[in-house]
């Protein structure tokens, strides 16, 4: 995969976890079967902030994972 497909990719994602987080996105996707299709299928149960909570760790994980992949060829695929 080249760079910038990577750099699109984290981009996208970003753009759905900043939404989750700081765009009011856990307010809406709470209770509804929709967040456990988006995010993990426990996620119906959660509340607002432990939808945020899960987006901020998954956010940070992707962000370390991003770095790699830009240092090193071989993380990307």
């Amino acid at each position: 995969m080249s760079v910038l497909v990577w750099i699109a990719i984290f981009g996208l994602s970003s753009l759905f976890w900043a939404w989750i987080v700081f765009g009011g996105g856990a307010d809406w996707l709470e209770d509804t079967w929709l967040s456990g299709f988006l995010l993990c299928w426990l996620a119906p149960r959660w509340s607002a902030d432990g939808i945020k909570v899960f987006a901020l760790i998954t956010w940070l994980l992707q962000g370390i994972w991003f770095v790699l992949g830009l240092l090193h060829s071989e993380m990307r695929f």
